[in-house]
């Protein structure tokens, strides 16, 4: 959702519309499609009602920003995010059952909290039993993510998906992926199996407090 919600808070931002193009084939091969589709309906009710005031709009506009938007009865929820660069673990240079992993570094500016991620493994092969852990503890998910598959990480609880992100199976998780504010180092690891290592990408998300914009006619 992450490039998705950047391109509407941009269109939002510069009050300028868009077009979308798909179909049905392409939507019901997404496992997103209803996720992207809400958000599209709520970034262009929010931009269309006139209810943005400028100084944020000129955050919108801010191409290195990222933002989710959700709403309730009365309001619109704008919610500041910061989303990490790919982190990447290569285990090409592995041997099968030698374990891999890579020392990170992540940052988040903002309160401490439970991060959401996502994890793609690319190549042949599969990675088992994956884990982050920092100052705070350990997060491990057992099983298997093949190559060309996805781990998400969301809400404290884990899925893994094909490359359209169709759900394939829930992922056990142990433990609390919790990020503190500011930089800190991040530890990942994994077992794989295969001829040749995979290479394993992750991308954190942090989430800052809400901005709350009163819909008009609601105080």
């Amino acid at each position: 959702m992450g490039p998705v919600e950047w391109a509407l808070s941009m269109s939002a931002g510069f009050d300028a519309g868009y077009a979308l193009s798909t179909s049905e084939r392409v939507l019901d091969t997404l496992g997103c499609a209803d996720e992207i589709l809400d958000a599209v309906r709520r970034w262009e009710q929010l931009r269309l009602s006139g209810v943005l005031p400028e100084a944020l709009r000129e955050q919108l506009r801010d191409p290195k920003t990222e933002w989710h938007l959700e709403e309730d009865a009365d309001s619109w929820l704008l919610y500041p995010l910061h989303i990490s660069e790919p982190l990447v673990c290569d285990l090409l240079e592995m041997q099968p059952g030698q374990p891999g992993g890579s020392d990170w570094t992540a940052d988040n500016p903002f309160a401490e909290q439970v991060f959401e991620m996502s994890l793609r493994v690319a190549g042949a092969g599969k990675i088992l039993s994956p884990s982050l852990y920092n100052s705070k503890g350990m997060l491990k998910f057992s099983g298997a993510i093949p190559g060309g598959q996805y781990l998400m990480y969301r809400k404290g609880k884990a899925v893994r998906t094909d490359r359209n992100y169709n759900i394939l199976e829930e992922v056990p998780v142990t433990g609390s992926g919790i990020l503190t504010n500011g930089p800190q180092h991040l530890g990942f690891a994994c077992d794989f199996e295969g001829d040749e290592g995979p290479e394993v990408t992750v991308r954190l998300t942090a989430c800052g407090q809400p901005v709350r914009i009163c819909k008009r006619g609601m105080a």
